[in-house]
């Protein structure tokens, strides 16, 4: 997984391979650019489904990695021994490959901004990198390090490289701007045995 930061350290290089933002940044869950080359029923550690960014500009850097299954069910004890919880999401509003609305939105008011409510996604589990480490765990669902501050570090026109900035330094301590200040351990996995989502838990193995 750690591979990810040399191939991707910035959404840009997840651009250049092909990869497309499909949330600005969110705080909890950073910016998340879909590989649609990736999504199948079948998950690879090496080729992940998304990459989160902890900014919604390009030069923003890596903060974690999304696997996805659009399998029937939800990945098992075969993948990263049972340790990664997934969740899923219904009713987002969609425009183009955008979210630009979250779960449960409202049909009327998502088709009078372009968009249109998908019914329920695939199954998604987070991994979050060691520079920016979950307190609530590595598979964390969401990331509570991740405040809008991260985001108005990194996406400040200074780091950008068209400018002459530096977009390395970023990737040092991509989390630098949240107001968690102290520095934990790198989070144990949670517990097993259940999926998340934003209208409750889901029992594993189901959809």
């Amino acid at each position: 997984m750690d591979s990810m930061q040399k191939r991707y350290p910035t959404a840009a290089d997840a651009v250049a391979a092909g990869c497309i933002r499909v949330t600005i940044y969110v705080p909890g869950i950073a910016a998340h650019y879909a590989c649609f080359k990736n999504w199948d029923d079948k998950m690879d550690v090496e080729k992940p489904e998304m990459l989160l960014y902890g900014g919604s500009q390009p030069w923003a850097p890596l903060v974690g990695l999304s696997y996805y299954s659009t399998g029937k069910t939800a990945p098992g004890a075969e993948w990263q021994f049972g340790m990664m919880p997934f969740h899923v999401h219904a009713g987002l509003c969609v425009k183009g490959t955008l979210v630009i609305g979250g779960d449960g939105s409202n049909k009327a008011d998502c088709e009078a901004r372009g968009g249109k409510v998908m019914g329920q996604t695939g199954f998604m589990g987070h991994y979050w990198n060691p520079n920016c480490s979950s307190p609530d765990g590595v598979f964390s669902a969401e990331n509570p390090r991740l405040t809008i501050g991260v985001a108005n570090i990194n996406d400040d026109p200074k780091y950008d490289p068209a400018n002459g900035g530096d977009p390395t330094i970023l990737q040092k301590d991509p989390c630098a701007g949240s107001t968690m200040t102290d520095k934990p351990p790198f989070g144990e996995p949670g517990t097993t045995g259940s999926t998340e989502t934003a209208s409750g838990p889901v029992a594993a193995g189901t959809r």
